[in-house]
């Protein structure tokens, strides 16, 4: 992770810790990767006494401060008796080893595929070293907070005390703060002080807030008639489906009770969903009898609801069902809200004889990491681990999601399948009515994770099997599956078959090579992690039929991701009966088998993840919406699409051979723009390659094909001259290079015009003279110039506003008939000539073609006039400069604000602006 730059201040303590400076590796295991620590070091927030004084400097986490939604209102200072428990975090020793380590024993065709570490041993391996554990824990209890048993894994030490300790130990307050929705947190107010010797060492602290809470997965059915939800009629229910599946079904007579509540009409059984999907030739044979599957709960249970589901089927559900509590939750202490019911219900009816175990823990400070770590850490962990709790991933502390997926990735090394529902506000996931109405375009967590399963939303029309299905799209209140592209992490190596690029793939920076995502998901990663991977139904109106005391009449139709979250992990569970060695982390195989014959996913071609009558606040420049649709293949709706049991269960226990096609590189990043340049693609199973592009639509000559290489000659620049393009290498219905990473520039004429005021022309190098208005008359001199991207015509603009075109230049307009408040001053083209803006000294914009309008500064009051203007790359915006060198930024992915002299003194004023 990239370290954070920020403001240093020496701070100094009497006990001072030192970590060993060494990392060892892990060559036992695989060669090590080298690492860099990050250090974050900020100015405190507010005044406080120093401590002794020491050569040493301490330095602030602040990723362990999470971010208040807009309106929270600060209270008061938390009570300094007020009890506090917290998690400090450390680092695995080696990160990267940690990487490769589990994309070696989870990638098919590895040397060291399935090859997992024993539980118990992660520790010795990967965990934090001996020597810096005692460090930390020195310096924890040297400050005066009570320490619990560091974990098994190496990597948390939990710690307590009151909120005055904490103070004291970490050199925060702890402030409560009111939420818009009503619900009062604490958080602190700075980021909590840690030895600078240990801080390249930790993650952060989690715990000092409880602010991150994560919501359960889950929609009843009566939430479709709420405000937002798709008027019309729910999808044909499953009065007549046909025989049931092999498997259990339910009897008569629980049929009867379902559906004496009429709000329960169209609730599907889990023989319903076994037809659907394909389970049918897996019963009786295959119901994950010896399999442990790990449900994730932060709510109680009770065994009774749990009885009466299991009696409602024949033949017998007989799936031993336990619960663990942690944190000193009680597993069994009620019926809770119906998503522990829920998960229970759904994975025991898919998976008839497994053996399940609830993990329940308190939704507050550390109590959803704790419980993480307790399905993972131990001596025997579940092999399956199904959550549908999450939230937000852009309302979580980096600390907290890096600690996650520590947690996570321990998972994968040790062979356990984990499953996380994708969330239920479709691809704008920070919106939870009232505490959130964000609808920004964010994923879930941990769904978002490089490291688990992510399971998104259908709705089935009617069971098949195939199963006719679209997305699942009832809007925010009602609910929508859950999909998108993550923030934070980097698109993983496995992610990859057709349709994973496309136009929605996030491109790395123009600008510096950069990802558009800041965490890696393993070396060389670029792009951004999409969800979800897969799906099933979800959608309440064909909800499972499910039993919990919660329910006034008991039972009740629910549906969500929750719903499909808890069927993948029952597949997971089928497909580990009477295996030696688990499936473990799945998405590797499921990727490699979209791209074999014979595909083992249903896949979903209709409807889109954008919440039904909601527009999101943050839509990008392009492709326009709606975010996100379905399409064939791989999707931000619906992943790879809704599972084929009977299939996939083969393919997960036998991976075939990978045969998706895979770029390394390009032999050549330029030439002319007119074409020719021999460009060798290299790579492995290119054998399918049937187009080549430089830039979407611009293809290339092929010369030949082989199965790790493709030579073409590059086509004319699309804008016949100086453009810089994506190259896309497409493989049928797959398509690779949206994520940026083969660039080419086609290299157009080479030099420059210059124009004076009565608009004469001179050209120099290589640049092409195509008229001026030298000895015309004009009503006004000329103030700019631009060129056409073909270099072969531009454009005069004069300070009236009159444009004049020459060349290939087009003519879009002009504002020389209008009255100006003030003259025009400049103008810029968009990237693909087709239109251009012209600026005024007071800011005022006009556009014209096919150019936008992004704001403008002519209702400001300005210190100096603006005197240039300048186009974003993309032409999604554009740069403002006045002559005091203030600078106006608006629109565009690259439109961002990077700095100005607009406070410096200058000795001369500033007249134009240019950008690559």
């Amino acid at each position: 992770m990239a370290a954070s730059t920020t403001e240093s201040t020496e701070k100094s303590e009497p006990l001072i810790l030192t970590h060993a400076g060494h990392r060892r590796g892990v060559a036992a295991v695989f060669a090590c990767l080298a690492v860099s620590s990050s250090l974050v070091v900020v100015t405190a927030a507010r005044a406080r006494a120093a401590p002794a004084p020491s050569s040493r400097a301490w330095v602030r986490s602040t990723r362990s401060v999470p971010a208040l939604p807009e309106g929270s209102r600060a209270l008061r200072p938390v009570a300094t008796t007020t009890e506090i428990r917290a998690d400090v975090v450390l680092k695995p020793r080696d990160p990267g080893a940690l990487e490769a380590f589990d994309s070696a024993v989870s990638t098919p065709g590895s040397p060291s595929f399935r090859h997992y570490l024993a539980p118990g041993r992660f520790a010795e391996v990967f965990g934090a070293l001996p020597t810096t554990i005692s460090s930390v824990r020195g310096w924890l209890a040297g400050r005066g907070l009570a320490l619990g048993p560091t974990s098994g894994d190496g990597l948390v030490v939990p710690v307590s005390g009151t909120a005055g300790q904490v103070d004291l130990a970490f050199d925060v307050g702890l402030e409560q703060y009111r939420l818009p929705s009503g619900r009062v947190v604490r958080v602190p107010d700075a980021g909590p002080l840690v030895p600078g010797a240990l801080a390249g060492e930790l993650y952060g602290v989690a715990g000092l807030d409880d602010l991150s809470r994560p919501a359960p997965q889950l929609v009843r059915a009566d939430a479709v008639a709420a405000p937002g939800a798709v008027p019309g009629a729910a999808p044909a229910g499953t009065g007549a489906p046909g025989p049931h599946a092999s498997g259990p079904a339910p009897t008569a007579g629980c049929e009867g009770a379902i559906d004496s509540n009429p709000a329960n009409g169209g609730a599907l059984a889990a023989d319903d969903l076994a037809q659907a999907y394909s389970f049918s030739s897996l019963y009786p044979g295959t119901e994950g009898a010896g399999v442990t599957v790990g449900v994730y709960e932060l709510e109680p249970f009770l065994m009774s609801d749990v009885n009466t589901f299991e009696n409602c089927y024949s033949p017998a559900i007989t799936a031993s069902v336990s619960g663990v509590g942690v944190d000193g939750a009680n597993p069994s202490g009620g019926p809770g809200q119906g998503e522990a019911a829920l998960d229970i219900d759904m994975l025991i009816g898919m998976a008839p004889n497994v053996n399940l175990k609830v993990f329940v823990g308190p939704n507050t400070g550390t109590g959803p990491l704790d419980t993480y770590l307790s399905m993972v850490d131990g001596d025997n962990p579940p092999r399956v681990v199904s959550t549908s709790w999450g939230q937000c991933e852009a309302q979580l502390t980096p600390a907290d999601i890096q600690a996650e997926s520590s947690i996570l990735q321990q998972a994968v090394a040790q062979g356990q399948t984990v499953i996380a529902a994708s969330g239920d506000e479709g691809s704008e996931d920070c919106y939870l009515f009232p505490s959130s109405q964000d609808t920004r375009l964010e994923v879930d967590d941990p769904a978002g994770q490089p490291w688990v399963t992510s399971v998104g939303g259908t709705t089935v029309q009617a069971l098949g099997p195939a199963p006719v299905e679209s997305v699942w799209n009832t809007g925010l209140f009602a609910g929508t599956g859950g999909g998108g592209s993550s923030a934070t992490w980097t698109m993983p190596s496995w992610q990859r078959g057709p349709g994973v690029q496309s136009v929605y793939t996030k491109a790395r920076d123009v600008f510096t090579g950069a990802s558009p995502c800041p965490v890696s998901s393993g070396p060389g990663t670029v792009s951004c992690r999409e969800v979800p991977d897969v799906s099933s139904d979800s959608d309440p109106r064909t909800g499972l039929a499910v039993y919990c005391s919660c329910f006034s009449a008991g039972w009740a139709k629910i549906g969500g991701t929750s719903m499909s979250a808890p069927l993948w992990a029952a597949i997971a569970a089928l497909a580990d009966e009477g295996q030696p060695s688990p499936v473990g982390f799945l998405d590797p195989a499921l990727y490699q088998a979209q791209c074999q014959a014979g595909s083992p996913f249903n896949d979903v071609t209709a409807g889109n993840d954008q919440p039904v009558g909601s527009t999101p606040s943050d839509p990008p420049h392009t492709p326009p919406g709606p975010y996100y649709p379905a399409t064939p293949g791989y999707d931000l709706a619906t992943g790879l699409g809704t599972p084929i049991a009977a299939t996939l269960v083969g393919r997960l226990r036998s991976p075939p051979p990978d045969v998706c096609p895979v770029v390394t590189g390009i032999s050549a990043s330029s030439g002319p723009a007119s074409g020719g340049t021999v460009v060798t693609v290299a790579g492995s199973n290119l054998s399918g390659v049937d187009e080549v592009d430089f830039g979407n639509g611009n293809p290339a000559v092929i010369d030949s094909v082989t199965s790790t290489s493709v030579t073409v000659s590059s086509p004319p620049s699309p804008t016949r001259g100086w453009a810089t393009t994506d190259v896309l290498v497409r493989s049928g219905d797959d398509v690779l290079g949206f994520d940026g990473t083969m660039p080419f520039t086609f290299l157009g004429p080479r030099g420059y015009w210059t124009v004076a005021s009565d608009g004469g022309i001179f050209s120099f190098g290589t640049t092409g003279f195509y008229g001026s208005m030298g000895g015309k008359p004009l009503a006004q001199p000329i103030v700019g110039m631009a060129p056409t991207p073909s270099s072969a015509g531009y454009w005069l603009v004069a300070s009236d506003g009159g444009v004049f075109s020459f060349g290939d230049a087009g003519f879009y307009g002009s504002a020389g008939n209008l009255h100006l408040a003030k003259p025009v001053v400049g103008m810029a083209a968009t990237p693909d000539g087709g239109g251009y803006w012209l600026v005024a000294s007071d800011g005022g914009i006009f556009s014209y073609g096919d150019a936008g309008f992004h704001g403008s500064a002519g209702n400001l009051h300005l210190a100096k006039p603006v005197v240039g203007m300048a186009a974003t790359p993309d032409g999604g915006g554009y740069w403002l400069v006045a002559s005091d060198g203030g600078i106006f930024a608006y629109g565009g992915r690259y439109g961002g604000f990077y700095g100005s002299m607009g406070a410096a003194t200058l000795s001369r004023p500033m007249v134009g602006i240019g950008a690559p």
